[in-house]
């Protein structure tokens, strides 16, 4: 197996390619964290509408600019 190979990169360079590695990490996981905490807000938020509606679980609802829409389910279903 070769032997790694080390590429000592001058200051100047450095400086931006730090910066550009900054900025790739951060994108990297900032979209991850996003999506996380996303996921995590909407568990809470019906989580809390359910709460509040006991008599809506299981049922197919929207929420959408201060209304809550939901249908409800056919008798025999």
């Amino acid at each position: 197996m070769p032997k790694p190979k080390i590429i000592k990169l001058n200051k100047t360079d450095r400086i931006e390619i730090d910066r550009l590695h900054r900025i790739e990490v951060a994108m990297r996981y900032g979209v991850e964290t996003a999506h996380m905490l996303h996921y995590e807000a909407g568990e809470r938020f019906w989580k809390a509408i359910r709460n509040l509606y006991p008599e809506l679980a299981g049922e197919k609802m929207v929420y959408s600019k201060g209304v809550l829409t939901y249908t409800p389910k056919e008798k025999g279903e």
